[in-house]
């Protein structure tokens, strides 16, 4: 019966912190409703996530885009990156 499928699923988002340095940690959120979560739920829930988990604090001024993956980055820096982005600096 089409009841019994389960509508909550786990979603993993990369949050990046650095283009050239390629810093970037998955945040991995479970028990996501599918049916009920809009992508405002989705976004200020990552956002209470990184600002509530020590392990992100790195990471914490971090903005998103609507991508096929969602990501969560600084804009500024990503402008900057797109400029020059032979310049790898972890390399």
């Amino acid at each position: 019966m089409i009841n019994d499928i389960p509508t909550d699923a786990t979603i993993t988002i990369r949050i990046i912190k650095n283009f050239e340095y390629r810093t970037v940690k998955n945040l991995v959120l479970r028990n996501i409703k599918l049916e009920t979560t809009t992508v405002g739920d989705l976004k200020k829930l990552v956002i209470e996530k990184i600002n509530a988990t020590s392990t992100f604090k790195p990471f914490r001024n971090v903005d998103y885009e609507n991508e096929t993956e969602l990501s969560f980055f600084n804009r500024e820096a990503y402008e900057t990156y797109k400029l020059h982005p032979d310049v790898m600096k972890w390399e």
